[in-house]
C-alpha cells in the first residue's frame, strides 16, 4: 500500500495526526487553485477550509484510484464552483482600494536583490498583466491553466482529476494559454 493510502486509511481510522499530515502537504496546492477562481485571498482561505472540510467528510468516498492530489483539486475546483455561484447570487462591490502591489501568493520572489528600479516596475507590470489576463479566461480555461500553469499538475492528473480524456485537457490548455497571449498582444504589452 503506497503511503498515501496508508495515510488515508490512517485518516479514515480517526486518526487527526494523519489528516493533518494530508492538509500540510495539499494545502498550498489547494489554495493556489482556489486563488485563482476567488476573488481575494480571504475568499481563497475560505474555499480551502470548504475543501478539506468536504474531503474530511468524504474520506471514506477516496478509493485510491487516482492520486490523492488529483482528488482533493476536484474537490477544490468544486468548492471554487460553488463558491463563485453564491457569489454571483450575492454580488457586493468593495469599496477599499486594492492593494497597490497586487500582493498574494503568486508574486514572483526577487532572487536578485540588486535589481534596478525600473526592472522591479517592469516585472510587477509582467505579473500583474498575466494575472489579468487569466482572470480575463472563462471559468473552464482559468482552471485547467491554474492547474497546469500555477500548481503543475500534470496532464494526466488533470484528466483525471476533471473526467477528462488526455488529448481535450491539452486542447483546452492550448486554447488557454492563446487567450491570455491574445489578451496581452490586445494590450501591447509585448512589442
Amino acid at each position: 500500500m503506497s503511503s498515501e493510502l496508508a495515510l488515508v486509511e490512517r485518516a479514515r481510522s480517526g486518526d487527526d495526526a494523519a489528516f493533518e499530515e494530508i492538509v500540510n502537504r495539499y494545502s498550498r496546492l489547494v489554495y493556489n487553485i482556489a486563488l485563482r477562481s476567488a476573488a481575494s485571498p480571504e475568499d481563497a482561505s475560505d474555499i480551502t477550509q470548504e475543501t478539506f472540510l468536504k474531503a474530511w467528510r468524504s474520506l471514506s468516498a477516496f478509493r485510491g484510484d487516482c492520486a490523492l492530489s488529483t482528488w482533493l483539486c476536484r474537490i477544490a475546483i468544486n468548492c471554487a464552483c460553488d463558491h463563485a455561484r453564491a457569489a454571483k447570487r450575492h454580488y457586493s462591490v468593495s469599496l477599499s482600494a486594492p492593494e497597490e502591489d497586487g500582493g498574494g501568493e503568486f508574486d514572483i520572489p526577487v532572487t536578485d536583490t540588486a535589481a534596478l528600479p525600473e526592472e522591479e516596475i517592469t516585472r510587477r507590470e509582467e505579473i500583474s498583466a498575466v494575472r489579468d489576463a487569466i482572470a480575463a479566461l472563462p471559468d473552464e480555461q482559468r482552471m485547467i491553466v491554474t492547474m497546469r500553469d500555477i500548481t503543475g499538475l500534470s496532464y494526466a492528473e488533470i484528466a483525471d482529476s476533471l473526467g477528462l480524456e488526455m488529448g481535450t485537457v491539452k486542447s483546452r490548455i492550448n486554447r488557454a494559454r492563446n487567450a491570455v497571449k491574445n489578451f496581452l498582444l490586445e494590450r501591447n504589452f509585448f512589442t
